[in-house]
């Protein structure tokens, strides 16, 4: 286990010496300006995707010595809701982004430093799912694939895809016993992105299908799938969290961001929307009271948890010290139960104000459509609740993502 190394506070945290949620702030006026433009075209906006280069917020995970952030879980996490609150695509491409960088700390120095250390930041989207035969060839792979899910792929540098590695038409096994599984990075130039991204919610983000043909895909620009290696640029602290931490939690954050966008909304609108054939604004009605009181709890708990989990993974990992399975276990669980719980208040907060939310004009519908797709992600998904359960109840043969 490497040593951390110093961090970046959130008292001196780039760029120009800006916090990370002031930094979130500063574009706020872009992102809400354009997210309907996002929601329609089913991509970010070009203004959107600068104003967040602009402000580092690509370089959240990236370390400080190529001109990131390297910043500590919790401080990401509250970023990272901060941008949801605001919209939850643009806060998806950004954990997203960062997630994909820290992947990159086991690719060789050379492509991490020629990806991410030039004047402009780099950005990575991988389209891991499903994996594709690659078969090794002389320096390297080839391959002709198909991959969905590349979150934020139109504004990417680099995408990437999962291959399973074939020599000969058959898979080449492991040391774990099993095919070897490898993500194969290449520039954008090389793949066709298709327009399939056509769903209900998250629409701004853009994950599209990706397409290779008859690529070949260079060794050194290959690597492990959920790998702990680390390159020369990436030996801190930041870079031993369990992998878990890095891909679950971030998503939890950003629903947790998406809920609130839902309260904040519904407080706004219940001021002065009276409903049918009554005489009493939803504010002042006891029954939405106690039920908008409930909701708001469940919310504010469970963002404690999921930051508590944060702040004690972090502890261990800046430290140096493994996170043990039961920290882990924490992790997956908090995460799961924050995105439920989101899910839950979004869905609350659309039955208190009525038929006015089925409205596109209306932020809780933007709001309900993100939320109950970002809860289909494996990481976040309800079935997390299952895994984590079957290890507390001593039946742990189901979890896998616990330990990663």
């Amino acid at each position: 286990m490497t040593t951390a190394t110093a961090t970046t506070t959130e008292t001196d945290a780039k760029p120009e010496g800006r916090t990370l949620l002031e930094r979130v702030e500063g574009v706020r006026g872009v992102i809400e300006a354009h997210a309907a433009e996002a929601d329609e075209r089913r991509r970010l906006s070009d203004e959107v995707v600068e104003a967040m280069k602009d402000a580092g917020l690509f370089g959240i995970w990236l370390p400080e010595g190529v001109g990131g952030s390297e910043s500590p879980l919790p401080e990401a996490l509250r970023a990272f809701e901060a941008l949801g609150r605001i919209d939850g695509s643009a806060g998806w491409i950004a954990s997203i982004a960062a997630s994909s960088a820290t992947n990159y700390a086991a690719v060789s120095d050379d492509l991490f430093l020629e990806t991410f250390g030039g004047e402009e930041i780099g950005i990575v989207a991988t389209g891991a799912f499903p994996f594709q035969p690659a078969e090794r060839v002389d320096g390297g792979y080839r391959i002709s694939a198909r991959w969905q899910y590349a979150s934020g792929c139109h504004h990417a540098t680099r995408l990437g895809g999962g291959a399973i590695l074939m020599e000969d038409g058959k898979p080449i096994i492991g040391e774990s016993g099993r095919p070897e599984v490898r993500i194969l990075s290449f520039p954008r130039e090389a793949a066709e992105i298709l327009d399939t991204w056509d769903v209900t919610g998250l629409r701004g983000t853009g994950s599209a299908d990706i397409v290779v043909t008859d690529l070949f895909v260079p060794e050194h620009e290959t690597h492990q799938m959920l790998s702990t290696e680390c390159n020369e640029s990436c030996q801190g602290a930041l870079y031993q969290l369990p992998l878990i931490t890095r891909g679950a939690m971030p998503m939890a954050s950003i629903a947790l961001g998406i809920a609130q966008h839902a309260v904040d909304a519904f407080v706004e609108l219940a001021a002065t929307k009276v409903p049918a054939l009554t005489e009493t604004p939803l504010a002042a009605r006891g029954s939405v009271q106690a039920r908008f009181g409930a909701a708001a709890a469940a919310l504010r708990a469970a963002r404690s948890w999921h930051l508590e989990v944060a702040e004690d993974v972090w502890a261990l990992t800046a430290w140096g010290d493994p996170v043990p399975l039961d920290r882990r276990l924490d992790a997956q669980l908090a995460s799961a139960h924050a995105t439920q719980t989101a899910v839950e208040v979004v869905e609350e907060m659309q039955a208190l104000t009525g038929a006015s939310a089925i409205y596109a004009t209306n932020p809780i519908e933007r709001c309900f459509r993100d939320i109950h797709t970002l809860k289909q992600n494996a990481g976040v998904s309800e079935r997390n609740l299952e895994y984590v359960g079957g290890n507390l109840l001593g039946h742990p043969e189901a979890n896998r993502l616990a330990s990663l």
